[in-house]
């Protein structure tokens, strides 16, 4: 589909990091991200460095709503970062 993502977290879950980036094949495609690292009853703030963008989030609507992350062009990368609050 265009797109290449690694997730780490803590053990805890109670921060963590995704890496997103565009492939050569990725046609101006937008993906929904839905962190695997997180807790259902937490609360996050989440950062989208590339962006400059920082919301707060359930850990339940990341995990069944995800986060939109638009790269529109190939060979592009957005960063999220997360950490309960």
């Amino acid at each position: 589909n265009g797109f290449t993502v690694l997730e780490i977290a803590t053990p805890d879950k109670t921060k963590g990091a995704i890496a997103v980036f565009s492939t050569e094949n990725n046609n101006g495609n937008s993906i929904v991200i839905k962190p695997k690292g997180v807790r259902a009853d937490k609360n996050y703030k989440v950062t989208l460095d590339n962006e400059r963008a920082t919301f707060n989030t359930s850990g339940v609507s990341a995990t069944n709503n995800g986060i939109l992350i638009n790269l529109n062009s190939p060979m592009i990368s957005e960063l999220i970062l997360f950490e309960e609050i």
